[in-house]
């Protein structure tokens, strides 16, 4: 396995198989390896000689790659017509030892040269490099599907004019959304109400990436219950929306064909035609079945949506939180993902008094003499340099579990 792959990642492939009958070895190298090779080894019934077969192509080594699931294209060959036997089964032979490495080893498969990686493994995870330890970790962001949770939205025919936009509203609890084609109410409490900067969790425990902000995996498990906690507020956002019956959902909606007769009637104060922004029936006014029926299908939803342990899950805390996709395919990608990591560590590192928990480590890590001289790309190349990655490693590694709180 790639040094990178997570525990848990690991324990489904173990879990497939009667136990012990797995047995993994982690591997790193200084460059990419994506081989996707597999050796077969078989006795023939009723014989004593046994087939060696060598397969490579295009599957992972996952449940979608050797199920029905993936169409999956293999080349296969007979190592008992191979003049370089030997040498590949010894290649996978040394596999077997609890640690070491292997060469790079090119055997002719008839018209065929593979080009065998050189790399080293080991059957304990130990310290893995700084490449791997930051592509095994999680990304947060702000869980952007929740903007129009708690809210009834109808949609314009044209945007409103800035100005009209803002008499007409001087009194209304309508809102104005994307670039003012739409208009909103909050018909449970507004949770866009919410005040404040970062949350103190993120300053503490996440650095910065141009891919979103970034924490270990060790820190993501140990620090769950602070990471996010849920808001109190926002759940009581979701057991209004979920335990809601048909009379409450009446008088949202009559509230909501309220408000939008109220606008309409200020848009004709205005000298404004509301057929201009709105569905209107003959007579000229809005067409208020046209926006019940929208109103009712938005409140249905989010009903659904609030029962979904999925979503409220992470709309009780206002973020979502992925893996780190898989970058190391991409060298450009992944280097300048990693250059951007480094720079937000020594920003935050530099600022004087940081509560960032990485930052606070790397000061004490790094060579004093050289802490205000390095740029994010030097940075990156200092932690990759495994004699200095074998000396800060593991202190890095383990930045989140100082026992004071941060702050």
């Amino acid at each position: 396995m790639d040094e990178s792959w997570r525990d848990k990642e690991i324990a489904k492939i173990r879990n497939l198989f009667p136990r012990n009958a797995v047995k993994v070895r982690y591997a790193s190298c200084t460059s990419l390896v994506h081989a996707k090779l597999y050796l077969s080894q078989w006795r023939q019934r009723n014989s004593e000689r046994r087939v060696d077969a060598l397969a490579w192509g295009s599957a992972n080594a996952s449940q979608a790659a050797f199920s029905l699931r993936n169409a999956e294209t293999y080349s296969v060959v007979n190592l008992s017509k191979v003049d370089d036997r030997a040498g590949i089964l010894d290649y996978f032979r040394q596999l077997r030892r609890p640690m070491g490495s292997v060469s790079s080893y090119d055997p002719t498969l008839g018209p065929v040269r593979l080009a065998l990686p050189a790399f080293s493994f080991r059957s304990e995870r130990g310290l893995v490099s700084f490449d791997a330890w930051v592509q095994s970790g999680f990304l947060c962001h702000k869980f952007e599907p929740a903007q129009n949770f708690g809210k009834l939205t109808a949609y314009l025919k044209h945007p409103l004019p800035k100005s009209t936009l803002e008499l007409a509203a001087e009194r209304s609890k309508l809102k104005a959304k994307t670039e003012k084609k739409a208009l909103q109410l909050s018909y449970v409490q507004d949770v866009d109400a919410e005040r404040g900067g970062a949350p103190r969790w993120r300053s503490a425990y996440f650095v910065e990436t141009l891919l979103g902000h970034w924490t270990s995996e060790q820190c993501f498990d140990d620090r769950r219950s602070e990471i996010a906690p849920p808001n109190s507020r926002r759940e009581r956002v979701l057991e209004e929306i979920r335990d809601a019956n048909t009379d409450e959902h009446a008088d949202w909606l009559n509230h909501w064909l309220l408000q939008l007769k109220r606008f309409e009637l200020r848009l004709y104060r205005l000298n404004e035609d509301p057929g201009k922004f709105f569905h209107t029936r003959s007579a000229g006014n809005i067409d208020q079945s046209h926006y019940r029926k929208g109103a009712k299908q938005q409140l249905s939803q989010q009903q659904v949506q609030s029962r979904s342990e999925a979503f409220a899950n992470r709309f009780r805390t206002g973020f979502d939180f992925t893996q780190v996709p898989t970058l190391r395919g991409s060298p450009e990608l992944n280097d300048t993902f990693l250059v951007s990591f480094c720079e937000s560590a020594l920003d935050s590192l530099r600022r004087g008094k940081t509560i960032n928990r990485f930052s606070q480590t790397l000061r004490n890590v790094l060579p004093p003499e050289r802490l205000m001289d390095f740029t994010g790309a030097a940075l990156l190349e200092f932690l990759r340099d495994e004699s200095n990655w074998d000396k800060v490693g593991a202190r890095l590694t383990r930045f989140h579990q100082k026992e004071s709180k941060p702050g």
